[in-house]
């Protein structure tokens, strides 16, 4: 169930009178709030107390998660903070989001809308069954960290930082890692029956956004140069043109069209 926060007021002071069990508070309809590119903006959601077990709790258990409310609840977008692993596992979010793929998921938003966090942001469209194979997948990553922390995982060559692991390396014919072949390709047992594969493994972030920058800045400078330079050949060709009347006639009538479209905008 759907409703504006005057329409409650007004009407359904008490949503569980007419058998709702979720009540989803419209703010946006309320304050005039618009709706955001994927969903609605803002809004509290209600259940009853059979529901309440099955509110999202799972990863508040193992990771650090911002924007907490006073009585536990907290924002329909899980920032997960993951500060605190670069220090004591020289773990990174964009090591856990590219160790996500080797569980069959899509990269995680990394470092938005705070620095060094992973935001988790499930859509309506997603079943309980798909939100705990996240949940499979996440909650034992963290223990693959802490691993780390102990000392029973390498620094620098583990799962975590060898993800994602696409067949040319899981078939290659020497295998360097101290993890095996087999839990690199199926680190839960249901990845065996649906596994998907990455077709590269991980690229150089910093050599390649040092490339992308610098190829930029190449093909920025030659587009602003070769402006300035046809701005120089304008220059000349209106100095070079004689003034007439017809020249004059024609540039009052665009200074007119322009006015009258700028005013239609307006």
């Amino acid at each position: 169930m759907e409703m504006c926060l005057y329409g409650k007021i007004g009407w359904f002071d008490k949503p569980n009178w007419i058998g709702a069990d979720v009540c989803h508070l419209n703010l946006h309809k309320t304050f005039c709030i618009p709706h955001g590119r994927g969903g609605t903006g803002m809004g509290p959601i209600e259940v009853k107390k059979h529901l309440a077990p099955f509110l999202p709790s799972h990863p508040m258990k193992h990771y650090p998660i911002l924007f907490r409310g006073v009585n536990g609840t907290f924002a329909h977008e899980f920032i997960a903070d993951l500060r605190g692993f670069k220090n004591t596992s020289g773990i990174e979010p964009e090591d856990v989001a590219k160790c996500l793929m080797d569980y069959r998921f899509h990269g995680l938003t990394m470092s938005w809308p705070v620095p060094g966090t992973l935001m988790i942001e499930p859509t309506e469209s997603e079943s309980k069954a798909e939100l705990d194979r996240f949940c499979a997948a996440f909650i034992p990553i963290r223990e693959e960290i802490a691993e780390i922390d102990n000392g029973k995982a390498d620094l620098h060559n583990n799962v975590l930082k060898g993800g994602p692991h696409p067949p040319s390396v899981l078939m290659a014919d020497t295998w360097t890692k101290p993890y095996s072949r087999d839990y690199a390709a199926f680190p839960a047992s249901w990845l065996q029956t649906a596994k998907f594969w990455s077709t590269t493994g991980r690229v150089s972030t910093m050599c390649m956004v040092t490339a992308i920058s610098s190829a930029r800045f190449s093909q920025h400078h030659r587009q602003l140069k070769n402006r300035q330079q046809q701005q120089l050949n304008n220059l000349q060709l209106v100095d070079s043109k004689e003034v007439s009347p017809s020249n004059v006639a024609s540039t009052a009538n665009a200074a007119q069209i322009l006015i009258i479209v700028l005013l239609s905008i307006l």
